[in-house]
């Protein structure tokens, strides 16, 4: 399933024009194309790119991702978990690898276990209380024997 666009590139539909019809077929699908939002939609995200939800439900879905990864992803787990587009022959390669999709099995395998080891709240926290603590900030949390 895909989004519907128009020829002049606007938008006619969404595929699953939901959170929840999107998460309900998560499991169905096999690749996920996405991009960051200062790519897709500057106008909103001006230059700022950031690590999304989304990248984190592909990956533990264990969808294939197809598109770009942001920065913050890449540095985080240590390397970069998207297939970049083609952009020469962006079809030719979606079919290539729809066709020899077991072949990417050990990719979409360690995209699973790197998205169970960072993507929840509670270790995104304790990162984020180890970098502020790391940085002289301990204003609002004493207790350093729980980071």
């Amino acid at each position: 399933m895909r989004n519907e666009y128009a020829t002049d590139g606007s938008l006619l539909k969404l595929a699953y024009p939901t959170a929840e019809s999107l998460l309900r077929h998560l499991p169905e699908m096999k690749i996920i194309v996405s991009f960051p939002q200062c790519d897709t939609h500057p106008e909103n995200a001006g230059n700022l790119e950031t690590l999304t939800q989304r990248y984190w439900e592909a990956m533990l879905s264990r969808c294939l991702i197809v598109g770009r990864a942001p920065k913050e992803l890449t540095d985080l787990i240590g390397y970069n978990p998207v297939i970049d587009v083609d952009w020469k022959a962006p079809e030719d390669q979606l079919t290539n690898i729809l066709s020899h999709i077991a072949d990417y099995q050990e990719f979409v395998n360690k995209n699973y276990i790197m998205a169970l080891k960072y993507a929840s709240w509670d270790n995104r926290i304790k990162q984020v209380k180890s970098i502020l603590v790391s940085e002289g900030y301990n204003g609002f949390y004493n207790d350093q024997s729980a980071l």
